[in-house]
């Protein structure tokens, strides 16, 4: 839909749509959950820091 469209992160949109695809189809996902935590604390991380100004250490391995 076009209020979907306007989603400033559209790649959001098309993850929930490939969550819900493979829920209904018994799929497994692109992405493990693993994955995704891995992704989701580089990025915190990273985050971290440039805010602290400090190198930080990844607790998790993929």
């Amino acid at each position: 839909t076009e209020a979907h469209a306007a989603i400033p992160e559209p790649h959001v949109y098309a993850d929930i749509l490939h969550a819900v695809d493979c829920i209904e189809q018994g799929t497994p996902p692109l992405v493990s959950g693993e994955h995704g935590a891995h992704v989701v604390e580089i990025i915190e991380k990273g985050y971290l820091a440039a805010r602290t100004g400090h190198t930080q250490v990844l607790e998790s391995r993929f």
